[in-house]
């Protein structure tokens, strides 16, 4: 089993998981700020889900939006509209919110449900052994297509994917978007099944 194989079987055998992770985006040689999101993500086997996440702003104070999904039916929280909309599937509910999270909503949770075709994690063409806040890892270089470059870092046990980097091109301006993911939790206890699916209105 080469290492890609053995990262999507740690997210897909196991019974429950959660973590945090933020992303920073910047564009280069453009005008716009850099985008900030922060993503917290609940699972538990089957199929109990809930994702929250918001873009960091200076201008306004941050919005969730949340996917909440149990029971193979799907909803989604736009705080523009300030309503939940019902999906027909949970892939489609990542789906919808994929672009305008940046991705960092779906990545994940992918892994999580076995998703074949999302995410795309690509052909490894480089592994070096790293230290990731003082613990052992592998840092991973990707041949993306379109000439894309992926770095990821994953822990050395757990296969737990601690830090992603993507290069790429959006028109004629270079894009690099960093994600770091913390508190990590595999297979935690989850004693009320309820918090993951809470659709309680959201402030």
């Amino acid at each position: 089993m080469n290492i890609v194989d053995k990262i999507r079987a740690a997210y897909l055998r196991c019974g429950s998981f959660s973590c945090k992770g933020e992303l920073s985006r910047r564009i280069f040689q453009s005008p716009s700020p850099s985008k900030q999101i922060h993503v917290r993500i609940l699972f538990a086997r089957p199929d109990a889900l809930r994702i929250e996440w918001f873009e960091l702003s200076l201008a306004r104070r941050p919005k969730a939006h949340l996917i909440v999904a149990k029971n193979r039916t799907a909803y989604r929280f736009d705080p523009e509209e300030g309503r939940w909309q019902k999906e027909d599937s949970v892939h489609l509910a990542l789906a919808a919110d994929a672009g305008i999270s940046a991705g960092i909503s779906s990545f994940i949770p992918s892994l999580l449900l076995g998703s074949h075709d999302f995410p795309e994690l690509g052909k490894v063409a480089r592994t070096d052994d790293v230290t990731f806040c003082g613990k052992p890892a592998l840092k991973l270089t990707m041949i993306m297509p379109r000439e894309n470059k992926t770095t990821m870092i994953v822990s050395e046990r757990e296969h737990s994917i601690l830090k992603v980097i993507e290069n790429f091109s959006i028109s004629t301006s270079a894009v690099e978007s960093v994600t770091t993911y913390s508190q990590i939790r595999w297979n935690p206890a989850i004693r009320n099944r309820n918090c993951v699916f809470d659709m309680s209105p959201v402030r």
